[in-house]
């Protein structure tokens, strides 16, 4: 497991996913063919969209965000 880079706790490794409107963004902790079994995180718009507000550094190509 890797540390957080700010409060230096264990991250957990997983997959974020978005399917189709209504489900939206999830968190997947392994990959599956159907994508089944994720834990709804972020929100949906209630059209085709589905939003996580994150930060990111495309040099060290990181990501992070809160849910």
């Amino acid at each position: 497991m890797v540390a957080c880079p700010n409060c230096g706790k264990p991250m957990e490794d997983g997959f974020v996913g978005a399917k189709n409107w209504p489900t939206g963004i999830q968190w997947y902790a392994k990959k599956s063919f159907f994508g089944i079994v994720g834990e709804p995180i972020g929100e949906s718009d209630r059209t085709q969209m589905s939003w996580l507000a994150a930060s990111r550094c495309p040099t060290c190509r990181t990501i992070l965000a809160r849910y």
